[in-house]
Formats: structure tokens, sequence, C-alpha cells
């Protein structure tokens, strides 16, 4: 836990005194990829913020969640992005939507002008329901609704890949399609730029000394930028920290990424 500033780190807000600082506080690494270094120096409107805006981007970007579960293989909680994924069918060439539940693959459930998409796993609720409400002016009694479903179900269970089950009192086909060549859908991807640039304001305010802090324009590149970055969501050009005690000339990097190593001389490279 840190509390040292008086004022929030991201939009200076005077802050209370540390023992009048209740709650949780903001982690700096988020929970839902395992963070549990926790700050109070922020204000109560930054932390509603990143709650909103920053901290879910974890979960919406596929490297950041490999990275975790590479990290924890024996964890059973893993972590799954929360895409949209595109797919076609193998043998209609259809465009199909899908999404990961847990550690599997589902079908969206779709409704198209003659037909029903949806996983294997949600005919009996989804797409019967569906069924239902198309056959409702065909007079169907329930006991005999019940049962053509039941029974074209059953032998929809026994199909094969691309093969059909047909219910002729219903006027109702099924066929077992394959949903192949699945791509998460790029739209859903989120960069995760302002999570770092989070991230990497609340490791140079702890890491680096009172006197760098103090003067960290002459250290660090447009630091304001990034604190904007993280915080407003302004663009980000370009970013790069220069301060290290062990190079005597400025060492400049692209911010592209953050490596950060703690020791007892070097504090950021």
């Amino acid at each position: 836990m840190f509390a040292i500033y008086e004022k929030c780190i991201f939009c200076k807000k005077q802050l209370p005194h540390p023992d009048d600082r209740k709650g949780e506080g903001e982690h700096i690494i988020p929970m839902n990829i395992k963070g549990f270094w926790r700050s109070y120096d922020i204000c109560r409107e930054c932390m509603e913020y990143f709650k909103d805006n920053v901290d879910n981007l974890s979960v919406k970007n596929v490297h950041i969640i490999n990275a975790i579960n590479s990290l924890f293989p024996e964890d059973l909680n893993k972590i799954y992005p929360n895409f949209k994924y595109n797919a076609k069918d193998k043998f209609t060439d259809e465009n199909l939507e899908m999404y990961r539940r847990g550690n599997k693959m589902k079908m969206k459930f779709s409704k198209k002008e003659k037909h029903l998409n949806l996983s294997d796993e949600d005919i009996k609720h989804l797409g019967f329901s569906e069924i239902k409400k198309i056959l409702k002016d065909k007079n169907f009694d329930d006991t005999t609704l019940e049962e053509e479903l039941e029974k074209l179900h059953n032998d929809y269970l026994k199909l094969k890949d691309n093969e059909i089950a047909q219910s002729e009192k219903l006027g109702i086909s099924m066929r077992k399609g394959l949903a192949h060549d699945i791509a998460i859908d790029k739209n859903s991807f989120k960069e995760a730029s302002p999570l770092i640039a989070k991230i990497v304001v609340f490791f140079i305010n702890y890491i680096l000394s009172d006197e760098v802090i103090l003067n960290v324009d002459a250290y660090i590149e447009n630091f304001q930028s990034l604190i904007n970055h993280a915080r407003f969501g302004d663009k980000i050009e370009k970013f790069t920290i220069n301060y290290s005690p062990l190079f005597k000339e400025n060492h400049y990097e692209k911010f592209h990424r953050a490596q950060i190593e703690i020791s007892d001389e070097v504090y950021i490279v």
C-alpha cells in the first residue's frame, strides 16, 4: 500500500491526510490480471475514471491475457478474452459470429431470414423457444409440439457434419454445420497503452527519488502527456524515459513497452 503524496498523482487534486483515506485504494496493476499493489495517492474521480475506462483494457488485449495465462498455467480461474470472433461455416461458407465461454468457443445466436444459427448446447433453450414463436400461428397443441421437438433434437444428435434432421409435421429441419477459420474480430481488440501509461506513472512516482520526481520533466520527456494519455484519453505520439544512474548519456526509446528493473543502481530502463 502506498500513501505518500499530498495531491493526486494524476490530477493534482488535494487529498485527505493518509490516515483518513478510506476504501481499497487504486490497484496499480488491475485485479483482473492478478495485481495486488494498491495506491491511496489518487482521488476518487480518477479512480472512477480508471475503473470505467482503463482497467478493463487488460482483459480486452490478447497479448496481456496470454502473458498472464502463461505465468499461471496451474490456475483454474483462467482469464479469457472478452473478444468477438468471426468464423465460417465449412460447408456453406456463411459468415458466423462466435464468442468464448470459459475455455470453449460458442456460436452467437442469430436469426436469419430463413434459419437460425446457434451452438448445439443452445438448441433446446434458445432454439426451440424461437421455433415455438415461429409456429405459434400453426395451432399445434403443446404435447405434439414438445414431442416433435424432442424427436427432432434426438435425431439431430445422431447426425454427422452437414447432415440434416427434419420434422415433416412441423416443417422444421436442422443441419449440423461446422464452424472453422475462427479468428478474433479485430474491431473488438483494444490497445492497452492507456493502462500501460497508468502503471508507468505510478511506478515512476514510487521508484524514482524525490529529487527526480520534483524535476521530472528534466528526466522524462513529455511526462504530462503520459499522464493525460492514461487519465484523459489524450493521444500520445511519443514517449521516452531517459533516466538511469548507470548511463552518463541520456538513453531514448520510443514508448511501445515498459521494462522496469528495481535494484540499488538501476531504476528504469
